[in-house]
């Protein structure tokens, strides 16, 4: 909540009242001035950016240092692979002012018993638990950016929008001229040590030892917040025509920051791409500021698209489960599909669970029911219960009296997709365990008691 409050701020530019945060920010509506202090205070107490203003405002605090920004460092061996199922070790290490947090190293064992890649799916699983949202940095020896992106679209079943930067990019703006074929070679423009062979362990570390010599590099010519960082990193950016789209940068622009899908048409009003993003105006922006290399995918967009519609969701999944809608509707030619089988070893997750989440609209939250042999449905509460009877009924019926009740292949994918999703969330997300449920009064007295501080930033919320 506190990252929200510093982002809201952020954006604004300017000070804001503690009413303002708790409406705009914690989305509670006609709270007095001197609870939503209070509680605004207690949230930011413990923060370093955030301080009380004389006015009575909060606003953040000036600081010649570098932005508080944690990074995931990642290294796959081997470097260069055709399918992410040839490597054999990846390590991924988390750092935070210059100093290691956490780190995960995950070495293949080849297990006779499984066919293929299989091995490996578990063990990169919790690869895509341990990046979070974090900014992925690589070294860009080889093509490891990329299969990185396409092992967590495969295991997962969805994109990752991490922001990935590669060392390699940033040397070369730093030392023009110079073709960086080799983590040594970067190393040795660095002054640095330098290990043909090194285990991955050890590749972690000299990985950290080149991000943060490279980053003391920016820091002398006054390139010290990630902002400033990622533009330095991108250079100059390609001027596109947005003469011949039926939107503009404005448009682009003006996009809302909450979760939601985008639909991409051409000059015929047909369907060719559909994408989902935690976050819209960033997401549909790196279609239309990218460098100028561009890749296949992204230069067919670019050529192709016409028009442009957005539709915003409540949270990610909501995202996430429109798009593979969409996709089934539209059949658009540049998205590419993979066939997503059931991850029978996420055996912890498969039991029937109830999700609670934000909803577009503040009035209602999204209801997600999960059942194992059941699938998924989705149902709208809302928040002064009205509508309770209704939502009582689905939940006897889907819970309580599913004898008979079948669910289709569509359901079943789409829950699938929804267990990927959690799999990645399920320490920031309010559920209620419907093992422990006996009926469905007792399961609308578990909500009420959830809603009363249930917020609409997909923090978890426990009661006991």
């Amino acid at each position: 909540m506190y990252e929200k409050i510093v982002k809201f701020l952020q954006q604004k530019g300017a000070p804001a009242s503690s009413t303002e945060l708790v409406e705009k920010v914690l989305k509670i509506r006609d709270a007095q001035p001197n609870v939503a202090e209070k509680l605004v205070g207690s949230i930011v107490r413990d923060g370093e950016n955030v301080y009380y203003t004389k006015n009575g405002q909060w606003a953040m605090a000036e600081s010649d240092h570098p932005d508080i920004h944690s990074f995931v460092l990642i290294s796959a061996l081997p470097e260069r692979v055709n399918f992410w199922t040839e490597w054999q070790a990846i390590g991924l290490m988390r750092i935070q002012n210059e100093q290691e947090i956490d780190r995960l190293v995950l070495n293949r064992r080849i297990d006779p018993t499984l066919n293929g890649y299989a091995d490996f799916i578990p063990p990169l699983e919790k690869a895509g638990q341990f990046i979070h949202n974090d900014t992925l940095i690589f070294d860009g020896i080889g093509n490891q950016m990329s299969m990185f992106s396409r092992a967590m679209f495969d295991i997962i079943g969805f994109n990752i929008e991490n922001q990935k930067l590669s060392l390699r990019l940033f040397a070369k703006r730093l030392f023009p001229g110079e073709k960086i074929q080799t983590s040594s070679h970067l190393s040795d423009l660095l002054a640095l040590r330098a290990f043909d062979d090194a285990t991955p362990a050890l590749r972690l570390e000299l990985l950290m030892e080149q991000f943060n010599a490279i980053t003391h590099l920016l820091q002398e010519r006054g390139i010290d917040q990630l902002s400033q960082l990622i533009s330095f990193y991108e250079g100059e950016k390609h001027r596109l025509d947005f003469s011949k789209y039926h939107f503009d940068q404005e448009f682009i622009g003006n996009l809302p920051s909450s979760p939601g899908c985008y639909i991409m048409k051409n000059v015929s009003g047909h369907v060719i791409y559909v994408g989902k993003a935690k976050n819209l105006n960033q997401r549909v922006r790196s279609y239309f500021s990218e460098t100028a290399e561009a890749d296949e995918k992204l230069a067919r967009i670019r050529k192709e698209i016409h028009d442009l519609e957005i539709r915003q969701t409540g949270s990610e999944l909501e995202a996430l489960l429109l798009e593979q809608k969409l996709i089934r509707k539209f059949h658009p030619p540049i998205n590419t599909q993979f066939e997503i089988h059931p991850r029978l070893y996420r055996q912890k997750l498969r039991y029937s669970q109830m999700l609670i989440l934000p909803s577009l609209r503040d009035e209602f939250v999204k209801l997600y029911f999960l059942h194992p042999d059941f699938g998924l449905n989705e149902h709208n509460l809302s928040r002064d219960f009205s509508n309770s009877h209704e939502i009582k009924n689905a939940i006897e019926k889907f819970f309580f009296h599913s004898r008979g009740f079948k669910a289709d292949d569509g359901t079943r994918e789409i829950l699938e997709i929804a267990m990927s999703w959690l799999s990645l969330n399920e320490d920031r997300v309010t559920n209620i365990d419907m093992r422990r449920v006996s009926t469905a009064d007792e399961t609308m007295r578990i909500l009420k008691d959830h809603l009363v501080t249930f917020s609409s930033d997909n923090s978890k919320t426990i009661h006991y």
